[in-house]
């Protein structure tokens, strides 16, 4: 079997004969039509289209193995367009709305590969089903859309952000029966990969999107917010090589939470917040061995109770898998650990064993650092103390060991237990102390040893 976009097109073998025609299928009317005849019966053959031309290749012709190869002329002519991307929301009204990417076909370009390229301009369309049932399709959106996103907020508001064919964010939103103008983001991008989005309580809009900016020469995953007619400054909020869609989460707070696959290294499924401070480190939801399959990253949070549900498909050893992690991320329980910054002393700095040195740091968290270790260890193994849950000061002193090399840690914790700490670079003290001198009397010489 062969496919030309809709149309599949067999050589068959009932064990006696083998069929010398050719049938076309139509998905749409579900139909088989006969459209040509071979010379020869081709049962088992392998076939292949290449724009209008139909090449049949081998296979039996009881009791010969057939050898030839047959050309056909058929029709490309595959009118219609290529829907994609739904998406399904429900109102206020509890009217059903259905938005796709529609408007792009496949067309005959003679291309050795694929025989087609896809023509036209992929636009956002509507359909809505209310006690009357579903009105017929409408565009939402003009110039071309490469991804789109869908979301009702809490008073059943429909609310759409999509990238169009520029890579730019754009906004609109329903009101009424009709979609207000879009409001443009004026984002920098050479090529777009996915997004997501969620409206707060406050109905500010939160966009979180992914792709590539020739200005900083990297794939990145990046956050903006749009409040009336102002688009924020967007924020980065991780690095990403594959263009999977992300997806978006608010807490009862209305804090984002992000999550999303990259394959940078190795496949895997990420997660991060939005803190005092900015977006939080990412940290990975998979193990080694539950690395995401393609695309299969889903999230759902219930602000009921802050519990965010994250979803992916893996297949271990063959066997694919449905896996799911949580955590319960909302800001009444407090999961994110302080960062600390060691800043002094440098790799270099003259340590004298003996003296003191400051050992200087910067701790933050969202919420408070509450105490500070502080220790040096020359396996990075075994730590010794230098000043324990002291105050956040940012700096205490240290007597230098009499070791030949050691690095520092400073330890910070909040108020939950939560813990994050920051090394500093490898150090070398050294004895700076001068040789002791000692006189002798040699007659009338005085020498020095």
């Amino acid at each position: 079997v062969t496919g030309v976009q809709t149309c599949a097109l067999p050589i068959s073998y009932s064990g006696t004969a083998a069929s010398h025609d050719v049938w076309e299928y139509d998905p749409a009317t579900g139909g088989w039509t006969r459209m040509l005849s071979t010379q020869f019966g081709h049962g088992f053959a392998c076939g292949a289209a290449i724009g209008s031309k139909l090449y049949v290749l081998g296979g039996v012709d009881v009791p010969n193995a057939v050898s030839t190869m047959e050309e056909g002329t058929i029709s490309t002519d595959f009118g219609g367009t290529v829907s994609a991307s739904p998406q399904v929301a429900v109102d206020g009204a509890n009217a059903v709305h259905v938005l796709w990417d529609d408007g792009q076909y496949l067309q005959p370009d003679g291309s050795p590969f694929s025989s087609f390229s896809v023509a036209g301009e992929a636009n956002v369309y509507e359909a809505v089903k209310t006690g009357t049932g579903w009105s017929a399709p409408v565009r939402v959106t003009t110039g071309g859309v490469n991804r789109h996103a869908a979301v009702v907020d809490q008073s059943g508001t429909l609310h759409l952000s999509y990238q169009d064919y520029n890579n730019d964010i754009e906004y609109s939103k329903r009101i009424g029966g009709s979609w207000s103008a879009p409001v443009h983001a004026g984002v920098a991008l050479s090529s777009s990969y996915g997004l997501d989005m969620a409206v707060d309580s406050t109905t500010k809009v939160h966009v979180l999107y992914s792709g590539y900016s020739a200005q900083t020469a990297q794939n990145s995953l990046n956050y903006l917010t749009l409040m009336g007619a102002s688009w924020s400054a967007p924020e980065r909020v991780g690095l990403v090589q594959s263009g999977f869609p992300p997806r978006l989460c608010l807490d009862s707070l209305d804090r984002p939470h992000a999550i999303w696959e990259d394959d940078t290294v190795t496949p895997q499924v990420l997660y991060s917040t939005r803190s005092v401070g900015g977006w939080v480190a990412p940290t990975q939801l998979n193990r080694a061995s539950e690395v995401p399959a393609y695309s299969s990253v889903d999230a759902a949070l219930w602000s009921g109770n802050n519990e965010l549900d994250v979803v992916w498909l893996s297949s271990n050893s063959g066997n694919p898998n449905v896996l799911i992690n949580h955590a319960n991320v909302g800001s009444a329980i407090d999961i994110y650990p302080p960062t600390v910054i060691v800043s002094a002393p440098l790799p270099g700095d003259i340590l004298s064993i003996g003296n003191q040195a400051t050992v200087m740091w910067a701790a933050a968290d969202n919420v408070g650092v509450t105490a500070v270790d502080v220790s040096y260890s020359t396996d990075e193994v075994t730590w010794t103390p230098i000043a324990t849950h002291i105050a956040n000061s940012g700096s205490c002193q240290w007597t230098i060991p009499n070791v030949a090399s050691a690095r520092l840690r400073v330890t910070a914790y909040d108020a939950t237990g939560n813990s994050g700490f920051g090394l500093s670079g490898v150090l070398s003290p050294s004895d700076t102390t001068p040789p002791r001198s000692e006189e002798r009397r040699v007659g009338k010489e005085c020498r020095s040893r």
